[in-house]
C-alpha cells in the first residue's frame, strides 16, 4: 500500500503538462461497462504513454496496466472493462485485480515509458453501467527498458 509520503514523493515528480480530467474524485467510474480516461494533452508530453489502474484489494495495491501504448495527443482512452460476472476465480476468467467493485480508493496513473509519472487521480466506483462505448481494444507493444 502506498503511504502518504510515497504518494507525495510520486506526485512531486510529475514533470508533464498533461492534465488528467477523468476519472477524478468528483467524476468516477461505474462498476460495469467500458470506462473512459480523459486528459488535456500538451506538446511537451511523450507521443505514447502507459495507462494503469490501482484497484484497492485487501492484500494487493499493485497498479495493473490497462494499456502500454496510449496515443497521448488523442486526449482519451476507453478501457473495455471485463464484466464482473466473467470473473470465476482460481485463475480462470479475468483476474480479480481487473474487476471493479463499488467503493473508494481507486487510482488512475498515466506514466511515460521511462517511468516518469505524468498524472494521477483518485476516484470512486459506483454501482451502475457506463454508457461509454469502446471502439478499440487495449494495445500492447514491446518497449525495451534502458
Amino acid at each position: 500500500m502506498l503511504s502518504c509520503i510515497t504518494l507525495l514523493t510520486l506526485l512531486s515528480t510529475v514533470v508533464s503538462a498533461l492534465t488528467l480530467t477523468a476519472p477524478t474524485e468528483s467524476n468516477g467510474w461505474t462498476q460495469s461497462g467500458d470506462q473512459i480516461i480523459t486528459w488535456t494533452p500538451d506538446s511537451s508530453d511523450p507521443d505514447t504513454i502507459v495507462a494503469k489502474i490501482v484497484i484497492p484489494l485487501v492484500n494487493i495495491r499493485q497498479p495493473q496496466i490497462l494499456s502500454n501504448n496510449v496515443n497521448t495527443s488523442v486526449g482519451s482512452y476507453i478501457w473495455n472493462q471485463p464484466d464482473p460476472s466473467e470473473y470465476t476465480g482460481g485463475g480462470v476468467g479475468y483476474a480479480q485485480s481487473t474487476v471493479l467493485e463499488p467503493g473508494d480508493g481507486y487510482e488512475v496513473i498515466l506514466i511515460s515509458h521511462n517511468g516518469t509519472l505524468l498524472a494521477a487521480s483518485n476516484f470512486t466506483v459506483s454501482t451502475g453501467t457506463s454508457s461509454v462505448s469502446a471502439t478499440a481494444q487495449a494495445s500492447y507493444a514491446f518497449i525495451p527498458i534502458k
